[in-house]
């Protein structure tokens, strides 16, 4: 059954929603820039702050609900309850790619998926900044290395502590929000956390080390048109040359892991 949405409707709900929330949280909270519109909405790029990377691959799951769906009642599934494919590894490496990217960024790559059951639910969540808190975090490493070519589908539901990998049918973790986000402020706040420039430019070397060589051979062409687009906004926060360098740095980097990888990629900052 189809829930009503797409997967683009929720990637930038998801995405917005969670910028607004840690927007307004009082200091301490981390901070997600809103890359997506181009650093056009008041982000203040701050060398000097703690900071971490996060990809997320936006699912949209579908909702099954009838009994003699495939896979009810495999370890505790009962219908109603959402499912999502991985993608097939005959059709493309992405999960294996994504598994590549979590080993050298451990904590910060997730298959993000959607719980809103209508598109009503969906639009009540919006409206209310939750979709990113009405959905489910799935780190690549707690499915681990695909490699046949079948069609494997996680399945998750309301009530129930764990999702199931299937078709070999297994109990895999699952997160909330709370969980990522007290994580990624305990990192943070760490001793030894990295400020903008060393992340921004780890990350990099981590994507380019995982696309293809027609992607790593485009980078000049994507910076260019970054460039261009920073050019053509007119009052921006970003007050030096340096900030304006880092801002075109991640820019670049998340055009590429988007295309390239098929991720979205933010970055938090902890404001100390």
């Amino acid at each position: 059954m189809k829930i009503g949405y797409t997967e683009f409707s929720y990637g930038f709900a998801f995405t917005e929603n969670l910028i607004r929330a840690s927007s307004s949280k009082l200091k301490g909270a981390p901070i997600f820039p809103n890359l997506l519109q181009e650093a056009s909405l008041g982000y203040d790029v701050k060398l000097s702050l703690p900071s971490c990377s996060l990809f997320f691959q936006f699912k949209l799951p579908e909702r099954m609900v009838r009994k003699t769906a495939e896979h009810h009642g495999i370890l505790g599934l009962s219908v109603p309850f959402f499912r999502f494919p991985i993608m097939r590894r005959d059709l493309s490496g992405q999960h294996n790619c994504l598994l590549e990217l979590e080993k050298k960024q451990r904590g910060n790559v997730y298959y993000v998926a959607a719980e809103a059951e209508t598109l009503t639910d969906f639009d009540t969540s919006y409206l209310a900044g939750a979709v990113h808190k009405q959905s489910i975090y799935i780190s690549p490493l707690t499915i681990g290395k695909i490699i046949d070519n079948e069609q494997h589908y996680i399945c998750y539901q309301d009530g129930l502590s764990y999702a199931v990998f299937c078709s070999n049918p297994q109990e895999i973790a699952y997160r909330r929000f709370g969980e990522v986000n007290s994580e990624l402020q305990e990192r943070m706040t760490a001793d030894g956390a990295q400020a903008l420039d060393q992340v921004v430019a780890s990350s990099h070397d981590t994507v380019m080390e995982l696309v293809s060589p027609q992607m790593r051979s485009a980078e000049g062409q994507i910076r260019q048109r970054v460039r261009a687009r920073l050019d053509m906004i007119g009052e921006r926060p970003i007050r030096s040359a340096g900030e304006l360098q880092i801002a075109e740095d991640i820019l670049v980097v998340q055009e590429i892991a988007r295309v390239g990888l098929g991720v979205e990629m933010l970055i938090a900052q902890f404001e100390t």
